[in-house]
């Protein structure tokens, strides 16, 4: 299947959701998007898969690897193919990270559907599309951005409250605010 982009009439070729080239991306971006090569631009748009979803949700710099998978942030998914390649350097990239933090957000998610990502300035931030969760590491401690103020606190476990569930995040008050204490279940069967 072929399409022309509107703007720049490039010829865009939609690739297989299987295959090696889809190896080392996430289960998310495998099965729920679709995959247009532009072959002159070396770049793969990561879209929706309704035919009329024509937001790009990632970029795929191929040939180079030090690019790799761009996550395009809402506010320029709607951006035509130049726009978005002028902006790549400024893109978070989807890296492969094996850490404690990945362990603690791994009680509460499945980790094919979380996304490590690092901005241009290294920082690195794991996003939990199915929960529209984001944690922002810094300072030695993972913050959610959703939930202002609150943090991943070090000890994950609730003694004695919830027997036989062990998939809950435990989150606390910011340094110097009042001592709250937030506890996040997943939404659905819980185990």
């Amino acid at each position: 299947v072929l399409e022309a982009d509107p703007n720049t009439g490039e010829t865009m070729e939609l690739l297989g959701s299987a295959g090696d080239w889809t190896g080392t991306l996430p289960s998310r971006l495998r099965s729920m998007h679709s995959h247009w090569l532009l072959r002159d631009r070396n770049i793969v748009l990561v879209r929706g898969i309704g035919f009329n979803d024509r937001d790009v949700s990632f970029v795929i710099v191929t040939g180079t690897p030090d690019r790799g998978v761009k996550c395009v942030d809402k506010h320029l998914q709607q951006k035509n193919i130049e726009q978005l390649q002028n902006l790549l350097d400024e893109m978070d990239t989807l890296v492969i990270c094996r850490s404690k933090a990945m362990d603690v957000l791994a009680k509460f998610e499945d980790r094919r559907f979380i996304h490590p990502l690092r901005n241009c300035q290294s920082q690195l931030r794991f996003f939990l599309p199915r929960y529209n969760l984001t944690f922002q590491s810094r300072n030695g401690a993972l913050h959610c951005q959703e939930i202002v103020g609150y943090k991943l606190l070090p000890e994950q476990y609730v003694n004695g409250t919830f027997r036989g569930i062990m998939q809950y995040l435990v989150l606390g008050r910011d340094v110097g605010k009042s001592s709250k204490t937030v506890i996040l279940f997943p939404q659905g069967v819980v185990r």
